[in-house]
């Protein structure tokens, strides 16, 4: 479609909105949308002329659409996710020259568990050493 084509189309549409009876009602977004495509090949002057607007109203449009594609500020929450609860609980493997094998959790590594075993280890038979 050439760029005389378009403007007619445009304003034949206008003409067909007008026709309805829908004169008192803001004019559909369709018709805004293709009266501003317009802009990027017709002046202002020839645009409102054909279509029969005014030059505010165009104005207008153009401004409440270039709003609309201003990115929007979306608030997130300051809470912070609970790192327990997500976490699989982790484990380490101790093995012993004799062929056993412990599997430790964080909790018995930090509570001087393995300290215990090494007391025994290092020739310490006392059986308070294990309690």
């Amino acid at each position: 479609m050439s760029h005389s084509q378009l403007l007619e189309s445009v304003a034949m549409q206008f003409s067909s909105w007008r026709t309805t009876g829908d004169k008192g009602k803001n004019t559909p977004t369709l018709l805004r949308e293709q009266a501003l495509a317009l802009k990027s090949h017709y002046p202002v002057g020839k645009i409102v002329t054909a279509l029969g607007i005014n030059h505010s109203a165009l104005k207008r449009w153009s401004e409440n659409n270039e709003a609309s594609k201003q990115p929007t500020f979306i608030a997130l929450s300051a809470t912070l996710p609970e790192t327990n609860a997500t976490r699989p609980p982790s484990f380490t493997f101790c093995e012993f020259p004799n062929g056993i094998v412990l599997r430790l959790s964080e909790e018995q590594l930090n509570s001087g568990f393995l300290s215990k075993i090494y007391d025994l280890k290092s020739g310490s038979n006392d059986d308070s050493a294990i309690s």
